[in-house]
């Protein structure tokens, strides 16, 4: 059954604005599911140049805002203590993005977005300075 249908369209220098004002660990402790934490914190591993790092860190975190964004708008029911950190998006070994449902530490799934029957289709494209992100959310049994 289809629960609904989100898009986001982020601009990139709006999000660096942001990042400017936070700094970019800040923003990615608060958006960043644990797994996308550690991934983030590990960026440096890979890039040694500042200026690389940085628009790396800035594209992961542009692509983990609109992806988010996007499910937010297609799930019809956000349960309370609920948060952009319950949200995973991971790359397939092929590179397809993909984003799952992460209950909160401690609780359980709630009904309507158990993982196991909550599924959500994500499509990221990157062009220039703008970030598209549309998410499909639907439930499997019903």
């Amino acid at each position: 059954m289809l629960l609904g249908l989100g898009v986001d369209l982020l601009s990139v220098p709006r999000l660096e604005a942001l990042i400017s004002r936070r700094t970019a660990h800040r923003l990615a402790e608060r958006i960043c599911s644990p797994r996308e934490l550690d991934a983030f914190v590990s960026l440096p591993s890979r890039y040694h140049d500042p200026s690389t790092l940085q628009a790396q860190q800035t594209r992961f975190l542009a692509s983990r805002w609109a992806a988010k964004e996007a499910a937010y708008k297609a799930l019809p029911r956000w349960p309370t203590g609920w948060g952009w950190k319950n949200l995973d998006l991971q790359y397939t070994a092929r590179g397809s993005p993909m984003l799952e449902l992460v209950p909160p530490q401690g609780r359980d799934a709630e009904a309507d977005l158990d993982p196991a029957r909550v599924g959500l289709m994500l499509s990221l494209s990157h062009d220039a300075d703008m970030i598209v992100a549309a998410v499909v959310a639907q439930r499997e049994g019903d």
